[in-house]
């Protein structure tokens, strides 16, 4: 098959690129040109053809059709709930309580927002959400209504739909979850999607903000937010889409850009109120706010928010020490490796707003604390651990015993890009009269929930590799329940002599009913299998080849010893985070890194949910 690659030639840019640049405004930049040749070379393989010219001709032929599907495929849709969360707290500190107070003074009972490059629907839910929660509190007889316009047509009809899957809804706060939400049924079981009150305030139009005669049809707004696409324009279209986006505003009104963007000049009519956000030159209110404000006391510069970070990974500490920085608006004012030590900083005296609790750990565990020290003035909890929240027994119990919200970190590698999610959440649960009803909250989640429970039947092996320098972290292994009944193979990569050694002190030790035997033909349900590194690759070889098989790893395993080991399709790899993991580069879909303490609660996770879907 001829597989080829476009490559942004002066013919294919003028004829394509610059055509999508013209219409959209989108200028392409050096950044950009592998993405660009990447989904133009999809899109040509798609079609069937097979050479630039061919595409070119193709282009030509049906300009206006494959115009409109190439600002589907080149515009960028990255994007997620609650985004850029600051901006949503100034809306809740300075932007409403005037706004409402006009609204009211002025006799009208409707405050409109515009979404001016919506893409899949994210920013306008979320805008919904929060300004809505806001005005049942402070004025329920005023509602909310949010507009998304965005180019791509394709995205429109997604947002329309207000279908997401699971994994993208759980990043919302779980105060919205249960009074916004509802899962699908049939085929988009793993999906949720917004109630029809939110899908009712919500309209969502293509719009092209080039285009910029378009905007007067929608009317005028008390609030646009237009994030994160300017960043492709060039600045006298910037400069030229804002005065329009500014003249859209009611008086009063205010405009918001992406965090990392910059204006190359002042709205017309509005000066810069705080990042990326204008609102009025002069303030237009009537003498009812006025009155308000005269009122109020003095704004003070908000205090960075004060966090204690407890988990006994240093890894993830520094992951944190990264995310929660000053300039993001967080201090990291007390850490701690296990319960007890959190324990320790709280009766210490140590003041903080808000304290991340993992699951998983040494000496107390975070359901431990949180049975032990949780109380009415515990500053809120957020779990941030490697438990699923999909897992009843430890999502749920962290919940009712006063969590406020649980984010999964299912991967080192993938818990940079959660930064967004974790900073908005500790400061949703920090906020003032901030509150979340546990049973309808929790009774959302559970329709998404699934308890572990792993089978004893079928093929599967838990093989956990270690030397006679970790007996303590094996010893910590074999206790924990949440292994369940799948065999345990102990793997002592050490020398003869170490490994015999090993195997003396452990053969005596009855776990759960069941005394250590040495490795043998046969695997049995509940059982642990003691094997030197050689017998367990001869094992491997022969009676492990069709079995699903987790391996815990405890110690540094050669690249010559993992390419001797069995890799099954259903295999999960749970490392350390102290050993080196360029041995399994090339099973970095399937690895883990973790502390220890992790990994019999993974590799139960494994095995449960492989035996639900050979169940489903």
């Amino acid at each position: 098959m001829n597989q080829f690659r476009l490559k942004l030639t002066d013919d294919l840019f003028s004829q394509v690129v610059a055509a999508i640049a013209e219409r959209t405004g989108n200028v392409i930049g050096q950044k950009q040109v592998n993405m660009i040749e990447s989904r133009l070379t999809k899109r040509a393989l798609t079609l069937g053809v097979k050479s630039e010219q061919e595409y070119i001709k193709y282009f030509k032929e049906n300009r206006a059709a494959e115009v409109e599907e190439l600002i589907s495929l080149l515009t960028v849709h990255h994007t997620y709930f609650f985004r850029e969360y600051s901006h949503f707290e100034f809306l809740e500190t300075n932007v409403l309580p005037p706004l409402v107070e006009k609204l009211k003074a002025s006799g009208k009972t409707k405050l409109r927002v515009w979404s001016a490059a919506c893409s899949k629907g994210q920013e306008v839910y979320s805008l919904f959400m929060f300004i809505d929660r806001y005005l049942q509190t402070h004025a329920p007889k005023i509602s909310v209504e949010v507009v998304g316009t965005d180019v791509d047509a394709v995205s429109v009809k997604e947002a329309s739909n207000g279908v997401y899957r699971w994994d993208e809804v759980k990043e919302i706060p779980m105060e919205f979850l249960s009074n916004y939400w509802i899962r699908g049924t049939g085929d988009i079981d793993k999906f949720a999607k917004v109630k029809d009150r939110a899908r009712k305030a919500c309209s969502f139009k293509q719009l092209n903000l080039m285009e910029t005669n378009s905007f007067g049809a929608l009317g005028k707004f008390d609030v646009i937010f237009c994030r994160n696409v300017f960043i492709y324009f060039q600045g006298s279209d910037i400069a030229r889409i804002s005065d329009a986006l500014a003249g859209q505003l009611e008086p009063g009104g205010f405009y918001f850009v992406g965090l990392s963007e910059s204006l190359p000049a002042m709205p017309k009519g509005l000066k810069k109120r705080g990042p990326s956000i204008y609102g009025p030159e002069v303030a237009v209110e009537p003498k009812a706010v006025q009155a308000t404000k005269a009122q109020a006391p003095v704004a003070v510069a908000k205090a960075n928010l004060r966090v204690v970070c407890v988990d006994d990974s240093p890894v993830i500490l520094k992951l944190l020490a990264a995310i929660l920085t000053p300039a993001n608006g967080f201090e990291i004012v007390g850490t701690a490796a296990n319960g007890v030590e959190a324990a320790k900083l709280v009766e210490g005296g140590l003041k903080f707003d808000v304290m991340t609790l993992d699951v998983h750990m040494p000496q107390m565990t975070g359901v431990e604390y949180l049975e032990k020290k949780m109380s009415a003035s515990h500053p809120p909890v957020v779990m941030l651990t490697s438990a699923s929240r999909d897992n009843m027994d430890l999502a749920y119990k962290a919940m009712t015993l006063g969590a406020k919200d649980y984010i999964e970190k299912p991967s080192l590698n993938d818990l940079q890009t959660r930064a967004d999610e974790i900073r908005a959440k500790l400061r949703f649960v920090s906020r003032p009269g901030s509150s979340v009803d546990k049973a309808k909250a929790l009774d959302f989640d559970k329709s998404f929930s699934s308890e572990i429970k792993v089978a004893s039947t079928g093929k599967k092996a838990n093989v956990v590799f270690f030397d006679a320098g970790r007996l303590t972290d094996l010893n910590a292994f074999l206790r924990d329940r949440a292994i369940g009944t799948i065999p345990v193979i102990l793997v002592s990569t050490s020398d003869t002599a170490a490994s015999d050694k090993a195997f003396e002190k452990l053969k005596g030790e009855v776990l759960f009913g069941s005394k250590m035997t040495k490795l043998g033909r046969d695997l049995a349900a509940g059982k642990f299998h003691f094997a030197r590194f050689d017998d367990f690759k001869s094992f491997g070889k022969t009676s492990l080849v069709d079995h699903a098989i987790c391996y815990s790893v405890l110690t540094n395993v050669s690249r010559v010893q993992w390419d001797a080991c069995p890799r099954p399709k259903n295999l999960k790899i749970l490392l350390s985070e102290e050993f080196d993991r360029s041995v399994f580069l090339t099973q970095l879909s399937n690895l883990f890194v973790s502390p220890p303490s992790s990994f019999p609660y993974m590799a139960s996770e494994f095995f449960g949910k492989m035996d639900l879907r050979a169940a489903g």
